[in-house]
C-alpha cells in the first residue's frame, strides 16, 4: 500500500521518497501477530514465574511483555535501571530481562546493581550490539545470557526456557 519515487538530476544529486501506510503499534489488533508464538502448553518453551522486563522503548516493551505473558509469565515493568532497582526491593523475580542501552541507569550497571543487592537469578540481556565484544561486556556485568535485537519470539523463548530451566532445555546456536 506504499510508493517509493526516485528522482535524480546529473551532477545535482538524487532524491528517494518513500511513503507508507503506518498504524501506531497500541491501535493494531495483536490478537494475530506476524510471528504467531508456538504451541507453548506442555512444550519446553512454556514459562512460569515473574520476571522483570527492563526496557525504555515503550514498542519493545510492549512486545516482550506480551511474549512472555502468552508463554505464561507474569510480567512486571521497568522504563529505565533506577526503576528496576526499586521494583526489585519492592518484590522478587525468577528471571530479569535487561535491555542494555537506556536513559538514567543503563543496562550494564542495573545488572551490577541488582547483582550487588543480591540477585542472584538469571539476567537476560537484550541490544542492537551483538559483536563478540558485546557480548563479552553483557556477561561480564553479571548477565547469564544475550539476545540481539530485534527480538524474534523463539529465540527468546527458548533462552527463557534455559534460564529458568536450564536442567530441562537444551539450546542450539
Amino acid at each position: 500500500g506504499g510508493d517509493i519515487t526516485v528522482s535524480s538530476e546529473l551532477n545535482k544529486g538524487s532524491r528517494f521518497a518513500l511513503n507508507m501506510p503506518l498504524s501506531l503499534a497500541c491501535e493494531l489488533d495483536t490478537s494475530e501477530s506476524a510471528e504467531p508464538l508456538p504451541q507453548l502448553a506442555g512444550s519446553s518453551m512454556a514459562l512460569n514465574g515473574r520476571a522483570l522486563l527492563v526496557e525504555d522503548n515503550t514498542v519493545n516493551r510492549i512486545f516482550v511483555r506480551k511474549v512472555l505473558e502468552k508463554a505464561g509469565m507474569q510480567v512486571v515493568e521497568a522504563e529505565d535501571g533506577r526503576e528496576a532497582c526499586r521494583h526489585y526491593g519492592q518484590d522478587s523475580f525468577d528471571l530479569v530481562v535487561l535491555d542494555m542501552q537506556m536513559p538514567v541507569m543503563d543496562g550494564y550497571e542495573t545488572a551490577q546493581a541488582l547483582r550487588d543487592r543480591g540477585f542472584d537469578g538469571p539476567l537476560l540481556a537484550l541490544t542492537a550490539n551483538v559483536l563478540a565484544v558485546d557480548r563479552q561486556r553483557c556477561l561480564e556485568a553479571g548477565c547469564n545470557a544475550f539476545l540481539g535485537k530485534p527480538v524474534r519470539v523463539r529465540e527468546l523463548l527458548a533462552v527463557c526456557a534455559q534460564l529458568l530451566n536450564p536442567s530441562e532445555v537444551s539450546v542450539s546456536r
